[in-house]
């Protein structure tokens, strides 16, 4: 499955921001898991749909019963041996929001790292180059500023 981050983060930001879509989205995750259908989730239908994703997915190692079982506690916030629903929802919606910092955080690393006048080849010859057109006070101001924000970006 080849998704860039791009359609990651559009497809997160829809669903958290639309509550029918992220419903939706939780109640086919939760069909999806429920094999025998009673409305909650057990520890061993945790690993087999896990198991199922691994295949798909080209994961040769899925995860053994320990680590189910130590996931599963995590989903299962009341401690009654069943993943309920709301449940789901609240690690889903979890999961989602903390997926889409992630890309925001990339997002925001990138843009400051982004080269900027000064650290570009020829940024400050062409920076002084600018200066020589305009008159002299705005030649200057322009070419500080330029510098002033490079600096800041450095």
């Amino acid at each position: 499955l080849d998704v860039s981050d791009d359609d990651v983060y559009e497809a997160l930001s829809t669903v958290l921001e639309h509550e029918p879509s992220f419903q939706l989205v939780v109640d086919r995750v939760f069909a999806d898991m429920d094999f025998n259908k009673n409305g909650s989730l057990e520890a061993h239908e945790m690993g087999v749909f896990l198991a199922k994703i691994c295949q798909r997915y080209g994961i040769e190692q899925p995860p053994n019963t320990v680590q189910v079982a130590h996931a599963f506690r995590h989903l299962d916030l009341n401690c009654d041996n069943a993943v309920e629903r709301d449940e789901m929802e609240a690690f889903l919606r979890h999961l989602f929001q903390e997926r889409l910092a992630t890309l925001v955080r990339a997002r925001l690393r990138a843009a400051s790292n982004a080269p900027s006048p000064a650290r570009k080849p020829g940024g400050l010859i062409a920076a002084a180059a600018a200066m020589g057109r305009g008159k002299p006070e705005k030649k200057e101001n322009a070419f500080l500023a330029r510098i002033k924000a490079a600096k800041g970006k450095v």
